[in-house]
């Protein structure tokens, strides 16, 4: 795993949010995205990419009970302390999702992807990321020309799934 401590430069938390292609997800979707991911056994393993403060981890534990095993990934520190204390009982890490492997697949992935696209911060609201997008265009077969990031999400968290898992994700029309 690698700890991606990463120091943007950015005045606020509105303007971080942005950089980093963060969209809060209103509550109301939330549960009704949960209500979708049912658990199919007693005990499944769950994560949330780009969890910001982990709102899917607390309504699914909320909802199913807290016997499963959850995980976070946020690259944001801040985001990550939030939901280290939002809910303690899951596992919160700070790591970039996209460069992240973990040792074991999940039975559910289920989250709100960054949105945007990864370039100039004269052009493009992502440009944090500005020096990882060749490495991400050679880890992920679909990122082509101008590619919104949440493709990348979507890559990669279908390849982190169990054969029988589930991915539910909200993105954009496009």
């Amino acid at each position: 795993m690698t700890n991606d401590r990463m120091t943007w430069g950015l005045q606020g938390d509105a303007e971080r949010q942005r950089a980093l292609g963060a969209i809060a997800t209103p509550s109301d979707l939330v549960n009704f995205m949960v209500s979708l991911a049912a658990p199919s056994r007693p005990r499944v393993r769950v994560l949330e990419p780009a969890c910001g403060d982990a709102p899917f981890l607390s309504a699914f534990a909320e909802r199913y009970g807290s016997l499963h095993e959850l995980v976070g990934v946020d690259i944001d520190p801040a985001a990550v302390e939030q939901a280290r204390r939002r809910i303690p009982s899951a596992t919160i890490l700070e790591a970039d999702f996209l460069l992240w492997q973990p040792s074991e697949p999940f039975d559910l992935i289920i989250g709100n992807p960054p949105y945007g696209i990864i370039g100039d911060a004269s052009h493009y609201p992502i440009h944090v990321f500005k020096e990882r997008k060749r490495l991400y265009k050679r880890r992920f077969q679909t990122w082509r020309g101008k590619f919104n990031i949440y493709g990348a999400f979507i890559e990669h968290a279908v390849r982190l799934l169990r054969p029988d898992g589930r991915l539910v994700f909200v993105v954009p029309a496009t």
